[in-house]
Parts: structure tokens; C-alpha cells; sequence
């Protein structure tokens, strides 16, 4: 990490300096994943999801999974942002 002193601040300025996590070529137990809130939960529920699975629960997998696919769902919706505009007309009726 390069040191050294900022000059170009004026009075009544702040600066903000975050850390951006270098990437893990090869993850383990230890590294930390970096999520939203939304693909948070949908972890949470995928490994509900596994752990119904494994002592046999197939019922309650199966919410889970349904779970997880919508707030994954819903996390991809919510990048899609789409914005039409249309001129009005001088004369039109509103």
C-alpha cells in the first residue's frame, strides 16, 4: 500500500477511501464472499434447502429451492431498469 499525503483537498471537504477486496483465485472456507442483501437471503435459503435435503425433507427442499429461485429472481429484475419517454404535443389532451 502506497503512502503519502493528499493536497488537493480544499476546507469543508471529505474524502472516502474504501478498500475494494482483491479477488481470491482459489476461495476456501475462510474467504468472504461478497453479496447483496437479496442474494444474501437467497444463500440462506439454498443452504436450508440442502440441509432439508440431506436428513430427507424433500417437502421442505423444495420450498426452500422455490425460495431461493425467486429472490434470485427478483434480484435480476431489479437491475433491469427500462425508461421510455415520449414527447407530448403541445395540443395534446391529458
Amino acid at each position: 500500500m502506497a503512502t503519502g499525503s493528499l493536497t488537493a483537498e480544499t476546507a469543508s471537504e471529505s474524502v472516502t477511501i474504501y478498500q475494494i477486496p482483491k479477488e481470491d483465485s482459489s476461495p476456501s472456507e475462510s474467504s468472504h464472499v461478497n453479496l447483496n442483501r437479496m442474494l444474501s437471503l437467497a444463500s440462506v435459503d439454498y443452504v436450508k434447502s440442502m440441509i432439508a435435503d440431506l436428513t430427507g425433507d424433500i417437502q421442505r427442499k423444495e420450498y426452500y429451492m422455490r425460495e431461493f429461485w425467486k429472490k434470485v429472481g427478483d434480484n435480476e429484475s431489479n437491475k433491469r431498469k427500462v425508461s421510455i419517454t415520449f414527447p407530448v404535443a403541445p395540443f395534446a389532451v391529458r
